[in-house]
C-alpha cells in the first residue's frame, strides 16, 4: 500500500518551484506550529519508530486495510521519519492552511521494497488554519513539492 497528496501527479510535478532550505527557527509562527502539529500526529499515530500508548486516539486515514488497531499499529510503525522533511502553504482542498511532508524511512522503503528510483516521495500531512483537522494524504507526495525544506533535524518535541 503506497501513499499521499491531495495533487496528481501531473499537477505535482509542473506546479512547484525548487524549495528553499531554511532552518525551524527561520519558519513563521504559523509553519512552526504547522510542522509540530503535524510531527505529533505522526508520532501518536503510530507513523514514526515509538511506540503508542492511546490508540483510542488513531486517526483512521481514507483507505485502510487493517481490520483491529494493533494491525494498524504495526502497519504503520516505522513508516517515517520522525522530522518533517518540509512545508507549503495549502492544506487538503484549500488555499489556507499548510501541507507538511514527511520522508519514508529507509527501513520502510526496503521492506516494500520500494526502489529509490526518480523523484523522491514520502507522506503528506495537511492541516487547516484553525489546526483543528489533521490528515494523512492517501497518495505519495514528491518531496520536491515542499516550499520550504528544512535543513535541521533536532527533535523538536
Amino acid at each position: 500500500m503506497v501513499l499521499c497528496s491531495t495533487m496528481t501527479i501531473a499537477q505535482q510535478t509542473t506546479n512547484h518551484k525548487k524549495p528553499i532550505t531554511v532552518k525551524f527557527n527561520e519558519l513563521t509562527k504559523d509553519e512552526q506550529r504547522a510542522v509540530l502539529s503535524a510531527e505529533m500526529f505522526v508520532l501518536s499515530n503510530g507513523y514514526t519508530d515509538s511506540l503508542v500508548t492511546d490508540t483510542s486516539k488513531l486517526v483512521l486515514e481514507s483507505v485502510e486495510f487493517a481490520s483491529n488497531r494493533n494491525e494498524l499499529l504495526n502497519f504503520r510503525h516505522g513508516m517515517l521519519q520522525k522530522n518533517a522533511y518540509g512545508i507549503r502553504k495549502g492544506g487538503k482542498g484549500t488555499k489556507t492552511g499548510w501541507t507538511v511532508i514527511f520522508q519514508y524511512s529507509d527501513e520502510f522503503l526496503k521492506e516494500l521494497k520500494m526502489a529509490k528510483q526518480g523523484k523522491p516521495v514520502g507522506r503528506a500531512i495537511s492541516i487547516d488554519s484553525s489546526y483543528s483537522n489533521i490528515s494523512v494524504g492517501h497518495k505519495d507526495s514528491f518531496l520536491e513539492t515542499v516550499g520550504k525544506k528544512l535543513q535541521d533535524n533536532a527533535v523538536r518535541h
